[in-house]
């Protein structure tokens, strides 16, 4: 006898066994009520309930199947746990995907301006981003589009690929002061700085930052490098702006007093040590002021 059926049989693991089965149920019905209704979740509360709900009622899958048959339907019940694991993402999207959605194109444009590209990186830099470009928008705004996602995965590996050998800059080594000092997501943070570190980059980047906007799908034929990085800053933001992603540090709580430390610690950030372009302590708080307001 395996050891959880004599718990299952007494009242208690009766009534838990019911338990978990209605739990299961809700998850499922709540799930699909909610992207009925609201494509995905209304607010942070709702997809947070969703994604307990659905973990106990993985759980309690696992227990009943491990009691009442054993190890070859425990093995049933973790790939079915698997499976529905996987459409936690899928209903909770509203949830998940602002706080991640444009970190892939910062990966990916920070290692392509690096000081340490390669051709290697370089490609798989320029391929995430016109990806992103590509699908980011039919991924966050229709959950339910599994071909846009599966483009985004695509992406954020090819991206992750790029920065791994190329490293970072700046946007990193600052919005890791944001997320620590405010708790703030790190994908947001990233998003919101981007466009305002590769401002500063363009002197030494123009030409890169023009390949990013090719990339993007700008037309930049007939644009010199000034100009073609002028237009990728445009779409990076227009980009921002349809995806959701907040405007500015303001509205996510960030105080201007506190911006020199926070640009005293992003100074000692190794990720700005492959930036394009070295910064001083002034020039880190300016960017921060920049990114203050829309």
């Amino acid at each position: 006898m395996y050891p959880t059926l004599f718990y299952l049989k007494t009242p208690f693991g009766v009534l838990a066994l019911h338990a978990f089965g209605v739990a299961l149920a809700a998850s499922v019905l709540l799930g699909w009520y909610m992207h009925r209704k609201h494509g995905a979740y209304a607010n942070e509360a709702t997809g947070r309930l969703y994604f307990v709900t659905v973990l106990v009622a993985i759980v309690g899958y696992c227990v009943w199947a491990d009691g009442g048959v054993g190890p070859v339907t425990t093995t049933f019940g973790i790939a079915f746990a698997w499976l529905l694991a996987m459409r936690v993402e899928f209903f909770v999207g509203a949830w998940i995907r602002p706080r991640l959605v444009l970190y892939a194109l910062t990966h990916a444009v920070e290692a392509y301006v690096s000081t340490a590209a390669t051709p290697i990186t370089d490609a798989c830099a320029l391929k995430a981003v016109e990806l992103i470009a590509r699908h980011l928008r039919t991924a966050v705004n229709h959950g339910d589009d599994l071909n846009a996602r599966e483009q985004m995965a695509y992406a954020q590996f090819l991206a992750g690929m790029a920065f791994n050998n190329a490293s970072l800059g700046y946007v990193h080594a600052m919005a890791h002061q944001l997320g620590g000092f405010y708790d703030l997501p790190h994908g947001v943070c990233n998003a919101v700085l981007l466009p305002h570190v590769e401002a500063f980059n363009v002197p030494t980047s123009a030409a890169r930052l023009r390949d990013v906007a090719h990339a993007m799908g700008v037309n930049v034929a007939g644009l010199d490098a000034e100009a073609g990085a002028q237009a990728c800053l445009a779409a990076i933001r227009q980009l921002a702006l349809d995806v959701g992603i907040p405007k500015c540090l303001a509205d996510l709580g960030v105080k201007e007093a506190d911006i020199p430390l926070l640009a005293a610690n992003a100074l000692k950030d190794a990720c700005g040590l492959t930036n394009p372009r070295t910064a001083t302590q002034a020039d880190i708080e300016g960017i921060f002021r920049g990114a203050m307001t829309a």
